[in-house]
């Protein structure tokens, strides 16, 4: 199955562990997608989500977004 880029990235929420956290969409393969995503200034990881971990971007509005403090 070949990989899609997305370009330029889409700005997107994730839901990880009860939060939602901004993220980038940078490609997508069958049912993942592969996302930067940050945590925090400087925390940024890139992995792999499941299709159902994606949500709009508007979803990044109110205190729904969790970003933790830079340690």
């Amino acid at each position: 199955m070949p990989l899609e880029l997305h370009r330029p990235p889409l700005l997107v929420a994730v839901a990880r562990a009860g939060d939602v956290l901004p993220a980038l969409l940078l490609a997508s393969r069958g049912s993942r997608r592969y996302v930067q995503l940050s945590r925090g200034p400087g925390a940024n990881h890139l992995l792999w989500v499941t299709a159902d971990d994606l949500r709009p971007a508007t979803a990044l509005t109110g205190s729904q977004v969790v970003v933790p403090a830079a340690r």
